[in-house]
């Protein structure tokens, strides 16, 4: 599967695909095309942005702003707080209204969605930087990474389910779902501490470091209880039908993920 440029040529980086889409399985297929037109309309931006005169893209963030159906939702994660934390209240951009008004905003956006994309689907080491981040949306790109972060941490430091799912067989797809949700979450993690590291106070970076131990220990767990699963498949040879082959062979593109996703530094 090929992704977007990040060179000024047309030429595409490659990038290895987890997902194995058949014929029954049409919500992989609607994956598909969502990661599609969030990589090409992040080429067409990189496009602009590379053209563009700081007036002109401020001139269309204008233009934007008048539309309140391109507004992005903001600040999602106080839904779901549910303790006391020091990056509660950090803001990195102009809100109104828990919204985030105009082009750049539009902008950001894509480069979360696409992220998030890459980080569940394929082996791509640094997902969220996979097209080079632009100062003209970066604040509203490190707004909504933090957002995301924060979301992801607390609603699975709250789901009743995930204790069970570390001691589930992983032969039950649900265990791969949640090692995928755990990537998307690690590697936004790590992209909102990245980008915004220079802002964050000492006791809000040790705040970001302890969710990256919590998340790392819990992926940690489900790899190894995917190694075992494979593990047992080899020597059982169990894996005669199509459908555990397939499942297998998504269980191996998940390990390879976790681990590009660890030897990267996340």
């Amino acid at each position: 599967m090929r992704g977007v440029t990040t060179t000024k040529t047309r030429k595409t980086d490659l990038f290895v695909s987890q997902g194995h889409i058949t014929r029954s399985d049409v919500n992989r297929a609607f994956l598909l095309v969502g990661f599609f037109e969030y990589g090409n309309a992040l080429y067409n931006f990189g496009q602009l942005l590379q053209r563009c005169s700081t007036d002109e893209l401020s001139a269309m963030d204008q233009i934007v702003k008048r539309y309140p159906e391109y507004a992005v939702y903001s600040n999602l994660s106080n839904k779901v707080v549910s303790g006391p934390s020091s990056l509660q209240q950090t803001r990195t951009s102009d809100y109104s209204q828990d919204k985030l008004h105009g082009f750049a905003a539009v902008i950001a956006l894509a480069r979360v969605e696409f992220g998030a994309m890459l980080a569940g689907f394929t082996d791509s080491p640094n997902p969220y930087f996979f097209v080079p981040v632009h100062a003209f949306d970066q604040n509203e790109f490190q707004a909504l990474l933090l957002d995301g972060a924060k979301t992801h941490y607390w609603t699975l430091l709250n789901d009743p389910q995930l204790k069970r799912v570390t001691t589930t067989v992983p032969s039950n797809p649900i265990v791969l779902a949640y090692s995928r949700r755990l990537l998307t979450a690690r590697s936004m993690l790590a992209a909102a501490t990245r980008l915004g590291h220079a802002e964050y106070s000492n006791v809000q970076m040790r705040e970001l470091a302890s969710w990256k131990d919590a998340l790392d220990s819990v992926q940690g767990i489900l790899v190894s209880n995917i190694q075992i699963y494979l593990q047992d498949l080899s020597v059982t040879k169990t894996k005669d039908s199509t459908k555990v082959q397939e499942y297998s062979t998504a269980c191996q593109a998940m390990l390879r993920a976790a681990n590009a996703n660890a030897t990267s530094g996340k």
